[in-house]
């Protein structure tokens, strides 16, 4: 809690199989030489970011694999690819925050096994699309709600094909509620 972290390969290094809660608390995780943070498959791990900064880092912001993770009230902006990237057998709840002007996209996701809900949130000018979702060989629920996805370069949400699947795929997955905010994305 109340900390800095500045510069490294990592900001933030979470190695596989970690187990417990890890809370981060008014961090600040800034120009980091790759990730900000970076966390390993962990399926026994919650991570909790709240009120906090992720920013100016090289490559992704967080990029997550295999755990449960909650974002609250935070600011995650330009970093050189994806503000947050989650990956397969997530369980992720994303609100209140402003996850913007990232080099690609603001968040992205495979859907594989994952659980995420964006509430409340402002998508803003990202690099490409502000929510990018990813096909993938196993089901998913995603639940966009009053939510600000205003700006990207490219579409505000991206349902993109990176595994063959069976018709309707994102039409069962994804929930895209009338309370969200489109806006000049670029397609």
């Amino acid at each position: 809690s109340n900390i800095t972290i500045t510069g490294g390969r990592f900001g933030v290094y979470i190695p596989p199989s970690t187990r417990g809660e890890i809370i981060l608390n008014k961090v600040i995780i800034q120009n980091s030489s790759q990730w900000g943070l970076f966390s390993e498959s962990s399926p026994s791990l919650s991570l909790k970011i709240i009120s906090s900064k992720i920013s100016n880092n090289a490559r992704q912001g967080m990029y997550l694999n295999e755990s449960f993770f909650y974002l609250n009230n935070s600011l995650i902006e330009k970093n050189g690819e994806e503000g947050i990237d989650l990956h397969i057998d997530m369980n992720s709840t994303i609100k209140n925050s402003t996850i913007a002007s990232n080099g690609e996209g603001g968040i992205e996701t495979e859907l594989g096994n994952i659980n995420l809900v964006i509430e409340n949130c402002k998508i803003k000018k990202n690099g490409s699309s502000g929510v990018n979702l990813q096909s993938y060989e196993s089901n998913s629920m995603v639940l966009l709600k009053n939510n600000d996805i205003s700006e990207n370069t490219n579409f505000g949400v991206r349902c993109a094909l990176h595994a063959p699947f069976h018709s309707p795929y994102f039409s069962k997955m994804v929930t895209v509620e009338k309370t969200n905010l489109f806006f000049a994305n670029g397609d």
